[in-house]
């Protein structure tokens, strides 16, 4: 595992300090990992898997592909939600207000869930 994280940080051009304070773990986190004394734990996999926009599946070896095939990019805009589906014409209108009542379910901020939708 201690190699994909160190292939990913060398990928991304920083050093194991700047992950580990980018991801909120311990700054010596990965030298104590290369040298062995100590293995990752669950929280610190998933943060680490988050950061660099792999699964937690690669990095503990279970699978040699970063991402899920499927996996899209994830959306800001009611727009890119619209575009990754392929939804056009009237489909649009009717999916736009579905959208705006599952975010109001969500119980999420009305100018927010307001402001989404004005971007698409």
């Amino acid at each position: 595992m201690i190699d994909r994280i160190v292939a990913l940080i060398n990928e991304r051009g920083i050093n194991g300090v700047q992950l580990a304070r980018e991801t909120g773990l311990p700054p010596n986190a990965i030298s104590v990992w290369k040298k062995g004394t100590a293995e990752p734990g669950t929280k610190a996999i998933i943060k680490i898997a988050a950061y660099f926009g792999v699964t937690t599946d690669y990095l503990l070896g279970l699978t040699d592909n970063p991402r899920p095939p499927d996996a899209l990019p994830i959306p800001s805009t009611a727009e890119e939600i619209l575009a990754q589906r392929g939804i056009t014409g009237k489909d649009r209108a009717a999916t736009l207000e579905s959208i705006l009542d599952l975010m109001a379910k969500a119980e999420l901020d009305s100018e927010y869930a307001g402001a989404f939708l004005e971007k698409a």
